[in-house]
């Protein structure tokens, strides 16, 4: 029969956790809270079980659990913990999610003399106020008593303004957005108020404590106890702070100006090493082989991951808004920082990066930009980009009255130009397409180089070992694909979307083209050849081995269809090569062969003997008739 624990053994559990400090799961930081609840209505927590030292251990230790901080409050008015209660633990706990822990920092700061004056009654009658529909006016008219200037009247000294301004930004915190405005009218009487980089510097301490911990959920714990009480949860993480706290920045350009390196940094570190940090062939990569998914849902974790890096973006964009606004940006930005960073957001085409990226660009008042300014920002525009492309003449036209692009601005304008439409192909549907390619006919040699190199950057990365300057290792690649596992090769999509791009390309490029492009883009093309007989080969395995492999094992049903589709297009692909480009010697013998076997011996199903006559012309011309038998190969 189930027995109910007793009061006594109650008070040992939590006197083990604290006491022993032993690691605590979110389960068992439920469970303790439950415990302490449980005590504390029936009047039996037993406080003198617990050291102080450990109790203050326990509480930074589980810093997003209330439960520590309830403990050590109801404890402190039993017993004089003055030698335990520090200045810094204090302001440390100002940093919380949790208002109420903030109160108990603020009372502890108040009752042990680690800070006097007025100031600490308004931040406490504040932090007792509920932020809701019918408070928040309360709430944020108490805090308005602190704004700065005002705050003199209550503070002793220049000091107690960091625990103002920490308890202020920690309101961004509170789960109800209409507060926040009251609180930004507030905190942007600091940052233009305060001397020197005050302001900044703890500015930055939040900053940093909230990214160092940006991935701990600290609703983690109440959450659960919420939900079991029938009550509102708090939706709200780090993550959502953090953007907050960066847009308070937008409240004094001084303080960008004065910070500007460190801001940058801070950036540079968002966009690089978290939202660009993952492996550039984390997507490029897939397993073609999967078990048989029942139920399609998607989990937690990758739920939590996509919501964060959605405010992660908006936290990148937030600070290049800050950036377009800084006088001078171009003589701040030195190292070229902030270049590089807005480089990439250009080739990201993410349509939502592109308006921020152009407004740091207009920023730098280059002169190959102003001169064409309006149009230019008309290309971050998803509505009017097609009309703003053909703005942009790259040759003179008597019959035009739109201004065409200057020679001596075209070289660096163009930079900008191409990397903005390669994001824009990369992001865009068919008939947008269509468009950037007819625009893309115009390049001259340097841009074709440039944009070639981009549009086919991703999957000669993801090959990069068998490309040597620029040229396609047949023999290497021969002899590492018997290897290639079928459970983590290129994605069909990658293969499909390169296709596609190469033949638009040859359609509206293939005047712009030098000998070398053409090398360049028929050894991109006997590499995707080579990718699309692999995945073959790979089906063909599992056919054999079927009797050996689990039920619930089979070819990946998303890439059935279309790898049929992508056969055929990499046939009539080559069929475009030979056909535009067949009088230049751009395959060698040895690269021939390896295409005449990756295209006829191996894909006898693929219907090629319309297109015998194509590739026969360019073997006859350029002497290579003595290694390939058309008749063997009709037969098959």
């Amino acid at each position: 029969m189930f027995r109910m624990p007793t009061n006594e053994e109650l008070n040992k559990t939590l006197e083990r956790y604290i006491n022993e400090l032993q690691e605590c799961t979110t389960d068992d930081l439920v469970k303790l809270s439950e415990i302490e609840e449980t005590l504390r209505n029936e009047n039996a927590l037993d406080y003198k079980l617990l050291h102080t030292k450990n109790l203050i251990d326990f509480c930074e230790k589980n810093f997003d659990c209330c439960l520590g901080y309830d403990l050590l409050n109801e404890k402190a008015k039993e017993e004089d913990l003055t030698d335990f209660i520090t200045i810094s633990f204090c302001k440390n706990s100002l940093l919380s999610c949790h208002s109420s822990t903030r109160l108990i920092a603020l009372e502890f700061l108040k009752k042990f003399n680690h800070a006097n004056g007025e100031y600490l009654d308004y931040l406490i009658s504040g932090e007792k106020q509920i932020a809701d529909l019918n408070y928040f006016q309360e709430k944020a008219k108490i805090f308005r008593k602190l704004q700065y200037g005002n705050h003199k009247k209550f503070i002793t000294n220049s000091e107690d303004e960091e625990i103002i301004l920490h308890v202020l930004l920690a309101q961004y915190s509170v789960n109800f957005s209409i507060f926040w405005p009251k609180i930004d009218e507030i905190v942007t009487t600091y940052a233009r108020g305060m001397e020197g980089n005050k302001f900044y510097n703890i500015w930055k301490s939040f900053y940093d404590f909230t990214t160092k911990n940006k991935d701990i959920d600290p609703y983690a714990v109440s959450n659960i106890i919420s939900s079991k009480k029938n009550k509102n949860q708090n939706r709200g993480d780090r993550y959502l702070i953090r953007l907050s706290l960066v847009k308070t920045l937008s409240f004094s350009v001084s303080v960008m100006e004065n910070n500007f390196v460190d801001i940058v940094n801070l950036l540079s570190d968002l966009y690089f090493k978290e939202f660009k940090c993952k492996d550039p062939n984390l997507f490029l990569t897939v397993n073609l082989i999967n078990p048989i998914i029942k139920e399609k849902e998607i989990p937690l974790d990758e739920a939590l991951a996509h919501g964060r890096a959605i405010k992660t973006k908006d936290t990148v964009i937030e600070f290049c808004n800050h950036l377009a606004r800084i006088p001078k940006l171009f003589a701040h930005d030195k190292k070229n920082i902030v270049k590089d960073i807005v480089d990439h957001m250009l080739l990201d085409g993410d349509s939502r990066l592109l308006n921020p990226a152009i407004s740091v660009i207009k920023n730098f008042r280059y002169k190959y930009v102003h001169s064409y300014i309006e149009t230019f920002e008309g290309l971050g525009d998803q509505h009017k980009f097609k009309n703003t492309l053909l703005k942009f003449q790259l040759a003179f036209d008597e019959l035009s009255t739109d201004k065409f692009v200057h020679d001596n601005h075209r070289s660096e304008l163009m930079k900008l130009i191409v990397k903005i439409l390669y994001g824009k192909i990369i992001h865009s549907k068919a008939d947008l397409r269509k468009s950037i390619f007819q625009f893309l006919a115009v390049l001259n040699k340097d841009e074709v180089n440039m944009f070639l190199e981009l549009i086919y950057k991703k999957i000669i990365n993801y090959f990069g070992k068998y490309f040597e300057n620029n040229n396609f290792n047949v023999e290497k690649f021969e002899n590492d694909c018997l290897n290639f596992d079928m459970h983590s090769f290129i994605n069909p999509y990658i293969i499909k979307n390169m296709l596609d791009y190469t033949g638009l390309i040859i359609q509206n490029m293939r005047m712009k083209l030098s000998p070398e492009n053409i090398i360049h883009i028929s050894d991109v093309c006997l590499l995707m050849l080579a990718c699309v007989t692999k995945y073959f080969e790979f089906f063909k395995k599992i056919e054999k081995e079927d009797s050996n492999i689990s039920d619930e094992i089979h070819i990946d049903f998303k890439y059935n269809g279309m790898l049929k589709d992508i056969r055929k297009q990499v046939t009539q692909i080559w069929v475009q090569i030979f056909s535009n480009f067949g009088h230049q010697p751009f395959l060698t013998e040895s690269k021939f062969k390896f295409f005449w076997n990756e295209l006829v011996t191996k894909h006898t199903a693929m219907k090629i003997k319309p297109y015998l006559k194509v590739f026969q012309s360019f073997v006859c011309l350029h002497r290579y008739a003595t290694i390939i038998q058309f008749e063997d190969c009709i037969e098959e």
